[in-house]
């Protein structure tokens, strides 16, 4: 496996991969759940260690268990982790289509 996919990989939930969740954030995610479940894609941004990668965990937990995804239809990065893999537009358009 080619080496950018297989670290995007470990992140993600392709391989049956489970993440812990952290402290459940319900108040957050009953505000955000109902924003999803179309094709308009969304950007959260905060502070640095304000807990956005936890909750981002928690969402996509939630639409997996609701079974309004499945783990080959979510792409998940983590920029400090990822990105550095992923050096331009074409690399990035090309890795979910590998898995």
């Amino acid at each position: 496996m080619d080496e950018r996919l297989e670290r995007i990989s470990r992140l993600n939930y392709w391989q049956g991969n489970h993440f812990e969740n952290g402290i459940e954030r319900k108040l957050y995610l009953d505000r955000i759940m109902p924003f999803t479940g179309n094709r308009v894609i969304k950007v959260m941004t905060g502070q640095r260690r304000a807990g956005k990668s936890w909750l981002m965990r928690q969402i996509v937990t939630e639409l997996l268990d609701r079974g309004m995804a499945k783990p080959h239809q979510i792409l998940y990065i983590n920029v400090i982790k990822s990105i550095k893999c992923v050096n331009n537009y074409s690399t990035f358009y090309i890795l979910p289509a590998t898995v």
